[in-house]
C-alpha cells in the first residue's frame, strides 16, 4: 500500500513536472519568436545591422542551454538523448523562422541559419562542459568560444573599422586602407576595386580606385556611412582621372542622414571630366544650402556617391583622395 501511494505521488508529480515543461517550452518559443521577428537593436549603421544578424547565434546558444535544462530536470531525459534533441529542434525552429519570413515577404538567409546552427552548437558545447571534467570539458569550453567568436566576427570587424575611420578622417577614401575600403561599394551596374594608377596618371604612387562602369540607370561609386561631422570643414575634394578620349559626364551627390531620398532634397551637381585628370573642390557651404526646403546638417552626413545618370556605354574612371579640407 505503502508503494502504491509512492508510485502515486511519483506519478503526480511527473505530471506537474510535465507540465511545468511544456509551459516553459511555450515561453522559450514565443520569446525566442519575439527576439527574431519583432525586436531591432536601437542604432542603423552598419554595425548595427551586423550586430543584429549576430544575434541570431546568441539566441540560439540561449535557447539550446535553456532547452537542454529543461528536458533534462522537467522531462527526466538523460544527457545522452538531450544533445540530439535540442540539435534537432532548435534547427527545426530555426529553418520554420526562415520559411515564414518567406511567407511573409521578407527574405529568407541561409546565413542566418549558419549562424542558427553555430548559436546551437556553441550552447550544446557548453551544456556538455557542465556534465564533463578534466580536458572533455575545457574542449568543450574552448569549442563553444570558437563558435561565438565566429558568429561575432563580422560585427567586431566593422566596430574596427569603424574606428580606423574615425581616425583617418577627414580623409574619407584613400583606397590604400583596406578598413575605409569597408565603406566604399559600386552603385548600381557598376564594378570597383582597389589598384594601382594607371601609367598616364603622373603623380600618383598609391593605389586608386578604378570604377567600371556598365550601362545602367545610375553606376557609380558610393561611399557610404562616412564620417558624420564635417562642420569643421569648408571644402569637399577628390581627383578623378579619365583615361579615354571622350568627355564623361558625372554627377556627384551628397546627402545627410535627414535625406529624404527625393532629388531636391540633397547636394547634386554634375561634372564634365575631360580625358586626363582633374581635381574637384566643392564648397560645403554648397552642401549645406542645397536642399530647396531645409539646411542640410553638416554635424550628421551620411553618404557621397560619384555617379552617371543613365550611362548607356561601358566606361572606365578613376577616383583618389576624396577627403574634406
Amino acid at each position: 500500500m505503502v508503494r502504491y501511494r509512492l508510485l502515486l505521488t511519483h506519478l503526480g508529480q511527473s505530471r506537474e513536472k510535465r507540465r511545468l515543461g511544456y509551459f516553459v517550452l511555450a515561453l522559450l518559443a514565443v520569446f525566442n519568436s519575439w527576439l527574431l521577428f519583432v525586436y531591432h537593436l536601437p542604432g542603423h549603421t552598419l554595425f548595427w545591422y551586423t550586430l543584429q544578424d549576430a544575434g541570431h547565434g546568441l539566441i540560439f546558444l540561449t535557447l539550446s542551454l535553456a532547452l537542454c535544462v529543461c528536458l533534462h530536470l522537467l522531462f527526466s531525459i538523460p544527457p545522452t538523448r538531450v544533445v540530439p534533441w535540442v540539435f534537432g529542434l532548435c534547427l527545426a525552429f530555426g529553418g520554420g523562422a526562415e520559411l515564414v519570413q518567406a511567407l511573409v515577404g521578407r527574405s529568407p538567409s541561409w546565413g542566418d541559419f549558419w549562424l542558427d546552427v553555430l548559436g546551437t552548437s556553441a550552447g550544446l558545447s557548453l551544456y556538455l562542459s557542465s556534465l564533463s571534467n578534466g580536458p572533455v570539458r575545457w574542449v568543450c569550453l574552448l569549442l563553444a568560444f570558437a563558435l561565438m567568436w565566429i558568429d561575432l566576427s563580422t560585427p567586431l570587424r566593422v566596430h574596427w573599422a569603424e574606428n580606423q575611420r574615425q581616425k583617418q578622417f577627414p580623409v574619407l577614401a584613400d583606397f590604400d586602407n583596406r578598413w575605409l575600403n569597408g565603406f566604399v561599394r559600386a552603385a548600381d551596374t557598376a564594378r570597383w576595386q582597389a589598384v594601382p594608377p594607371p601609367v598616364a596618371w603622373r603623380g600618383h604612387d598609391s593605389n586608386v580606385a578604378r570604377l567600371d562602369q556598365f550601362p545602367g540607370d545610375w553606376p557609380g561609386l558610393h561611399l557610404f556611412e562616412v564620417e558624420p561631422d564635417w562642420s569643421n570643414y569648408t571644402v569637399f575634394s577628390f581627383d578623378v582621372f579619365n583615361p579615354s578620349q571622350t568627355v564623361a559626364r558625372v554627377t556627384v551627390r551628397i546627402s545627410d542622414i535627414a535625406h529624404n531620398h527625393m532629388y531636391p532634397d540633397r547636394f547634386n551637381r554634375m561634372y564634365k571630366f575631360k580625358p586626363g585628370a582633374q581635381h574637384v573642390e566643392i564648397s560645403l557651404d554648397k552642401v549645406r544650402s542645397a536642399p530647396r526646403t531645409r539646411e542640410m546638417d553638416l554635424t550628421r552626413m551620411k553618404a557621397v556617391i560619384i555617379y552617371t545618370y543613365r550611362l548607356n556605354e561601358e566606361r572606365t574612371l578613376y577616383f583618389d583622395n576624396i577627403q574634406l579640407r
